[in-house]
């Protein structure tokens, strides 16, 4: 979990120059969503419906992410000095990420808890 906050701090730092276009105060965030779904995965974790639940809210986030980076090449937000190679190995990041996190909320089907256990330590 550590070394993806680290990675996300890096992801962030490629995206530093501003833009005249870009209101990052309008961007959506699903914290809110996000902070039930655990709640929820929590109160209910013998329930694979609170697993689907909390694994489709982080698909919606990665789903976020994932275009938000689209929309950064498009615009041009990335730093001048980023490698070109950056943004596309950032993405294929978030999608190998998705694929795990599926995997965890497919493993929801044996055990609930086996589930939990691996999307948490993913």
């Amino acid at each position: 979990m550590l070394l993806a906050r680290a990675a996300d701090a890096v992801e962030l730092s490629c995206l530093i120059k501003p833009q005249s276009g870009v209101d990052s105060h309008r961007v959506p965030f699903c914290s809110y969503d996000y902070a039930v779904s655990t709640k929820l995965l929590a109160e209910f974790r013998v329930y694979r419906i609170a697993l689907v639940a909390y694994w489709v809210n982080l698909l919606l986030l990665g789903i976020a992410l994932y275009f938000s980076w689209v929309c950064a090449e498009e615009t041009g937000v990335g730093k001048d000095d980023m490698p070109k190679d950056v943004p596309t190995a950032i993405k294929r990041r978030i999608v190998i990420g998705q694929g795990l996190y599926a995997c965890g909320a497919l493993l929801g089907i044996v055990s609930t808890y086996l589930g939990i256990a691996f999307i948490v330590l993913l």
